[in-house]
């Protein structure tokens, strides 16, 4: 509901809605060939055993398993999927792939690395 009126969630809201993302089923059948171009501009997106292995020493094991493209599809499925984001478990919309993406932003930095210096007086 936050995305597609947000003023009926904060009414001072100046956020704009977002109905479509609800609307649009997302499109992804071409899922593995959009991670190989993401591939050779400089994404650690892995297609061979020596990538992958890398990408589990670098990331670890789950991140490493999501970055491999043979699992492109099977992963945003899991991904958009995972928690009924858009409360229609039987298609994957816009609003799923967005949410998917919006709650795992800052799960990938390790903060413990920020507790001392100069980042840490943003906290």
């Amino acid at each position: 509901q936050h995305l597609v009126k947000p003023q009926a969630l904060v009414p001072e809201s100046i956020m704009p809605p977002y109905p479509w993302l609800l609307k649009n089923e997302l499109m992804y059948s071409d899922i593995e060939n959009r991670m190989k171009a993401l591939k050779a501009t400089g994404v650690p997106y892995s297609l061979t055993a020596e990538e992958y292995q890398a990408n589990v020493t670098n990331f670890g094991q789950p991140m490493a398993d999501k970055l491999h493209i043979p699992n492109g599809k099977a992963t945003l499925e899991a991904e958009a999927t995972g928690r009924n984001w858009d409360g229609d478990k039987d298609r994957i919309t816009e609003m799923d792939a967005m949410v998917a993406y919006l709650q795992m932003l800052g799960t990938l930095v390790d903060f413990k690395k920020y507790d001392q210096g100069y980042f840490a007086s943003f906290r």
